[in-house]
């Protein structure tokens, strides 16, 4: 019967129609999964990337930071050389200074024996 047949080709395309679905839903979501794969592994290879990038720019920084707490050592270095060498200088110059105030005191004093000397000889003289 003309009935009959028509559900069962109904019935058929139906059936064929979940078949080509579910195959479809069965291709989509594999395709899902291996984008999600895909994505977790460019994700962790931009995220290893980033890390990496980062642990560079630290290293950077850390370089700089050293290389400049270098220069600032070497020039504090420098400067107490300085100021070493200028305060050396200041102590011989005053070193210099109290050895000639002491010579020109001793020198002072041995004319003045030698004065009080020829004093005392021209007085005995006198005396004589």
């Amino acid at each position: 019967s003309l009935e009959t047949k028509l559900k069962e080709v109904k019935e058929r395309h139906e059936m064929e129609i979940t078949i080509e679905l579910e195959q479809q839903f069965q291709s989509l979501q594999t395709k899902h999964e291996e984008e999600m794969v895909q994505l977790k592994q460019q994700h962790t290879v931009g995220m290893e990337e980033k890390i990496k990038e980062m642990e560079e720019t630290s290293k950077e920084r850390v370089d700089e930071v050293t290389q400049k707490l270098k220069e600032k050592a070497q020039k504090d270095v420098e400067q107490i050389t300085t100021q070493s060498k200028e305060e050396q200088k200041y102590a011989i110059q005053k070193l210099k200074e109290e050895m000639e105030q002491e010579k020109q005191t001793a020198l002072q004093r041995l004319k003045q024996e030698v004065e009080l000397s020829k004093d005392e000889e021209t007085s005995q003289k006198v005396t004589q």
